[in-house]
């Protein structure tokens, strides 16, 4: 085990970590969305409308009946845009009332959704600058074996880097080296 494998292990560390408070964070803002929409009746609201679009839609077709019927000749399938029929059209669907519900306020700058934005961003920083402080104290030290201490000394899981070190994982070279330009092996001068 070398203290670049042990740093790049931080480093994945590090990344999990991240990723786990952006989880977190994404679940605490998904439970305040849920509780928000109960509280101000989202989907009642939703389901309301919905039913009324649907009978102002209901009264649209029986009008472009009556014109029809009246008016045999008269194109009555276009729904040009800016009629009635499309706008209602757009209005229709549960989903999109329920978006446009949402549109309606903004709720970015409430307590609740500060306090779960302040928590991440100080659970980010202060991720970001421990690591990269272990990782500063690992790459000074002497060896690996004292930066594995001083890891445990941490309370670090180490196993799987252990693991990782037991059964080493062989990589074919992905791409190939002529030596003859790394200058090496007392061959300088080639050009001649």
């Amino acid at each position: 085990m070398t203290k670049r494998q042990i740093i790049k292990w931080l480093e994945s560390q590090s990344e999990k970590a991240l990723a786990e408070v952006e989880t977190q964070s994404e679940k605490a803002l998904n439970l305040y969305y849920a509780e928000r929409n109960e509280k101000i009746g989202l989907e009642e609201t939703a389901t309301a409308i919905s039913a009324l679009m649907q009978q102002a839609y209901s009264l649209t077709e029986s009008f472009k009946e009556k014109v029809k019927a009246e008016y045999p000749g008269t194109d009555t399938l276009c729904g040009y845009y800016g009629s009635i029929s499309y706008k209602l059209a757009n209005m229709s669907s549960q989903a999109e009332i329920r978006s446009c519900l949402l549109k309606e306020f903004e709720d970015v700058r409430t307590e609740i959704r500060k306090g779960i934005k302040a928590r991440k961003n100080e659970m980010i920083k202060g991720i970001t600058d421990n690591y990269r402080n272990v990782i500063a104290n690992v790459s000074n030290m002497k060896n690996a074996k004292l930066a594995m201490e001083y890891l445990k000394s941490l309370g670090f899981d180490l196993s799987d880097l252990v693991k990782a070190d037991e059964n080493p994982v062989t990589t074919a070279l992905s791409v190939e080296v002529d030596t003859r330009f790394l200058f090496i092996g007392g061959k300088k001068n080639e050009v001649e």
